[in-house]
Formats: structure tokens, C-alpha cells, sequence
């Protein structure tokens, strides 16, 4: 019996023991000490990544560290990021959580600020952190979009943080735009690369199109959305096929609609150089259809619209004479009522640049006298263009002013009888038009500086007396 005794005692020794060298291998984590606070964030995270640990352990220590102030706020954020990817809080309770770290700190601005300057943290926790600060008031909508640009900044590889940010799942489609819309304005990206951007977001919001099409009703609902970024976000949502013309239409209404002051909100849309001509006119046309704007409105609209094209529009300006445009870009403003009066009233009418000599089989002088210019007119022609985009040549449609006819007084002077013959050529050499006349005291010649539809713009003229 007393054999049996002592082999139970030591049986239990053992089994304290080793549930003593147990509980020595799990981390201990002190938050007491300030100086020692990283090693225990290091700890905190291999706790919440420890398999031994039951869920209930986890959340204990991850509420205690949102709780303590050794912790800084960027820990914080990534104590949360890793508990949500160990599948220990849901994204709301990880925003909750956020909150109540936000909550805990007493300079909660220069808290903000300090962790947006962390370069250790991702863009997607930064974005994360503003989304809350606006939700609880810590920060204005100015404030978080200078926060935005400094987090942009404080990137190494600015094109991927923002693209890893945009393709996350944390933060709203809101302000996800308000971080492409910042990236745009501070020329960290251009607008095509915007547009892709922009697609990459939505797809982003959800997995299926109905998360995604009230993802992008909330985003253009939401009063700090910039109605540029509204347009932009549709723009990439129709072009990827996510809603169609009937719903486009009916998001740009209700984009209008939570306007306040209309026309000072499209004005600053007409006159911004990263939104799209078509896009501008889509709006106006809207705008119209709607009541939303009077039809002198829309004139005082186009005409900004028309000053503010620029290339990534599609249109090229290569002197004050032609425009290169894209075809889409000049079939949109051509359905747009009034637009293309303005469009081509960019233009300076030019007038050819002529040349003139004489042949004569007799030692008199003929003079050629340019008597007058006109007939200005607007010409359209394909183009093959040198502009590239992409390293590709573009079909283009050049569109250019020009006075197209010109009269010149051919005066034989003393000259005897004969045979005139009046040749015009255009800069290459080739005849464009051909006059004969005989005898008298000369006459006037219109030289007409179009042949097949295309502009001559430099020519000839060349008189021959037999």
C-alpha cells in the first residue's frame, strides 16, 4: 500500500512539472513596461498566431493590448490585421476595436498623423485608420485627404502600395477613390492608370455584382466623394461591364442629386484636367435632362469643358489652326447640342502659304496679286497621327480652320496677245488646279485650297504665257 502511495505522489509530481514547463514554453507578455513594449508586441503576436492557445485566450490578449498604452497605435493596427487574418475577428469587430484603441489615445490627431508617417505599416492599415477617424470625428475630410497624400508619400514603391490598397478588402469603395483621386491630383499616377485602378476596387468590394453595385451606389451617395471621382467610378464600372447604360444614367442622376450647389460642384468637374471629355458631356447632358441646370448653364459648362481638353481626352492640339481628336471623342461631341460650335471655335482660321513665278516666252513682267482671302471653313481629315499612345500610332480625325479660297489678279501688263496658262501646285508638287485663258488684259484666278476632301495648306501658283 504504501508502495502504491508513493508511485501516485509521483505521478502527480510529474504531471505538475510538466504542466509547469508547459506554461514556462507559452509567451508571457508584460504591457507594464514601457522599454520592453516591443518585445512584447513580438510576444502578443506569436501568442495570437500560437495553435495551443484557445480562441478565448487570443481575444483576451488582443483586447488587453488594445487596451494599454505602451502599445503604440501602429502595433495596434497590426496586432488587429493579424488577428483578423487568423481568423479571430470578423473586419467589423476589428473596426470596433480600432475604434476603441482611437478612443484610448489623448492626442488622437498627432497619434493619427504619427502612424500615417510609419513607413512599416501598409497603405490598406492607414486607409483603415482614416475611415475610422472620420466615422468618429478625429479628423475632417480636409484633414484626411492631406493624411491620404502623406501616406501615399511615405511609401518606397508609391504605384504598388496603392494598388495593393485598392485590391484590399478593408476599406470602403469611398475611400478607396478618395485615395485614386488624391494619387491623381498629386500626379502620382495618370488617369488611364486611374480607370484601371478604379476597376481593380470595385472588383475588390465583393464577390458578386450585386455586393458590387451597392458598393458603387454607396460610394456615390456618400456626401465626400468628390463628383469627379463619382464620374471616374462609373466610368471604369460601365467599361467593365459591371452596370449597364440604363443604371449608368440612373447613378449619374443620383450622383446630381446629392449635390449641394449644382453648378459650382460641375463647374469644378468642367475645369479639372483628369476627367474625361466624354465623361464631362455625359454630365452636362444629364444635368440638363434632369432640371438639375438651365440650357445657359449648360453653355457656360460646355465652354469650360471644351477650355480644359486636353490629351488624355483624346485631343491633341499641335498649333492654334488643327486639332487631332480621337473618333469617339468627336462623335460624343457632335451628339452633345452646341458643342462643336465651341469646339471649333478653338480654332484660328489659317490661310494657305502660296508661292508664285512666271514663264514667259517675251521679256515683259506679269504680275500675280493676291486680291483677297475666304470661304473659311471647317475641314475634317484622317490623320495618321505621329502621336503615339502606348507606342502606337493613332488614327486620328484632324480638324482644322482654314481659308480655302484665295482670288489672285493675273495682269499680263504690256505683255502681247497670247496664251496664259495658270498652274497651282500644292508643297509636294502635285497639280491641284489647272486654268487656261487667252489674250485681253489678264484676269482673276480663285484658287480653291482643298483637293479630294484634304486641306493644301501650302501651294503653288505658276503662270505660263505662250
Amino acid at each position: 500500500m504504501k508502495k502504491k502511495l508513493t508511485t501516485i505522489i509521483a505521478t502527480v509530481l510529474l504531471l505538475v512539472t510538466a504542466f509547469t514547463s508547459c506554461e514556462n514554453d507559452a509567451p508571457t507578455i508584460n504591457f507594464t513596461n514601457v522599454e520592453t513594449h516591443t518585445t512584447d508586441f513580438t510576444a502578443l503576436i506569436n501568442a495570437i498566431k500560437d495553435q495551443s492557445k484557445t480562441m478565448a485566450e487570443k481575444l483576451d490578449l488582443i483586447n488587453e493590448a488594445i487596451r494599454n498604452q505602451s502599445l503604440t497605435l501602429n502595433q495596434k493596427l497590426d496586432a488587429l490585421t493579424t488577428a483578423l487574418e487568423q481568423g479571430l475577428i470578423t473586419q467589423a469587430q476589428k473596426l470596433d476595436l480600432l475604434k476603441t484603441a482611437l478612443d484610448s489615445v489623448s492626442d488622437k490627431l498627432g497619434t493619427i498623423k504619427k502612424t500615417i508617417d510609419d513607413q512599416t505599416l501598409s497603405l490598406a492599415a492607414k486607409l483603415e485608420l482614416l475611415e475610422v477617424a472620420i466615422e468618429k470625428g478625429f479628423v475632417d475630410q480636409a484633414q484626411k485627404l492631406a493624411l491620404i497624400e502623406a501616406a501615399i508619400n511615405n511609401s518606397s514603391n508609391k504605384l504598388e502600395a496603392i494598388k495593393a490598397a485598392l485590391e484590399s478588402q478593408t476599406a470602403s469603395l469611398e475611400t478607396k477613390m478618395a485615395l485614386l483621386t488624391t494619387a491623381m491630383e498629386k500626379g502620382f499616377i495618370d488617369q488611364t492608370t486611374a480607370l484601371g485602378l478604379v476597376k481593380d476596387a470595385i472588383n475588390a468590394s465583393s464577390t458578386t455584382a450585386s455586393g458590387k453595385l451597392d458598393a458603387i451606389t454607396a460610394a456615390i451617395t456618400s456626401q465626400t466623394t468628390s463628383l469627379a471621382a463619382k464620374m471616374d467610378l462609373l466610368k471604369a464600372a460601365l467599361d467593365a461591364g459591371i452596370i449597364n447604360d440604363t443604371t449608368n444614367a440612373a447613378l449619374l442622376k443620383t450622383a446630381l442629386e446629392a449635390l449641394g450647389n449644382k453648378m459650382d460642384a460641375l463647374t469644378t468637374v468642367m475645369t479639372a484636367q483628369n476627367t474625361l471629355l466624354t465623361t464631362k458631356l455625359d454630365l452636362i447632358n444629364t444635368a440638363l435632362t434632369n432640371g438639375f441646370i438651365t440650357q445657359a448653364q449648360k453653355l457656360v459648362l460646355l465652354e469650360a469643358a471644351i477650355k480644359a481638353m486636353n490629351s488624355n481626352d483624346g485631343v491633341y492640339r499641335t498649333d492654334e489652326f488643327s486639332v487631332f481628336v480621337k473618333p469617339d471623342v468627336l462623335a460624343a461631341i457632335k451628339a452633345t447640342p452646341g458643342a462643336y460650335d465651341l469646339f471649333t471655335n478653338t480654332l484660328t482660321a489659317m490661310s494657305p502659304v502660296v508661292t508664285t513665278s512666271q514663264v514667259s516666252s517675251h521679256s515683259c513682267v506679269i504680275d500675280i496679286v493676291q486680291k483677297s482671302i475666304g470661304n473659311p471653313t471647317i475641314i475634317e481629315t484622317w490623320d495618321n497621327s505621329t502621336i503615339d499612345e502606348g507606342g502606337v500610332k493613332q488614327e486620328l480625325v484632324r480638324v482644322s480652320y482654314m481659308n480655302t479660297s484665295l482670288i489672285y489678279t493675273i495682269d499680263k501688263g504690256y505683255c502681247s496677245l497670247g496664251c496664259y496658262e495658270i498652274n497651282i501646285t500644292d508643297a509636294r508638287g502635285t497639280l491641284v488646279q489647272q486654268y487656261n485663258f487667252n489674250g485681253g488684259d489678264g484676269g482673276d484666278v480663285t484658287l480653291t485650297f482643298i483637293k479630294d476632301g484634304k486641306i493644301v495648306s501650302e501651294g503653288h501658283v505658276q503662270v505660263i504665257m505662250r
